[in-house]
């Protein structure tokens, strides 16, 4: 991804955090994944900061929604686990694996 297109994305992603603020709240699954793109493409843009906190944002939004909806655990179980191992595969590059093998352990044992 050329730093152009990975600019448009953030701007999109950007676009999509500002809607799901309006739409849902942040015990709902889809509160979650405009943070977790964002953070895929701040890592990208070298961003490590803020992906830090966009993959934070995310997983805490799963934890919740988890226990907002129980009946949906197993499903966002799984996308929990996915945002965990993207943001270990962050902290791994950062050289904070004490860091990443905790959340790797987290997203096992989902």
């Amino acid at each position: 991804m050329s730093s152009g297109r990975a600019q448009e994305a953030l701007d999109q992603e950007n676009l999509a955090i500002a809607e799901a603020k309006k739409c849902v709240n942040d015990k709902d699954e889809e509160y979650a994944e405009p943070f977790f793109w964002r953070a895929i493409v701040e890592a990208h843009l070298g961003d490590a900061n803020g992906a830090l906190r966009d993959f934070q944002t995310a997983e805490e939004t799963m934890r919740r929604a988890i226990i907002n909806l129980p009946d949906m655990k197993e499903h966002y179980s799984s996308y929990l686990a996915a945002i965990l191992k993207q943001h270990a595969a962050l902290l791994d590059l950062m050289g904070r694996q004490d860091e990443a093998v905790k959340l790797r352990a987290e997203a096992g044992s989902l």
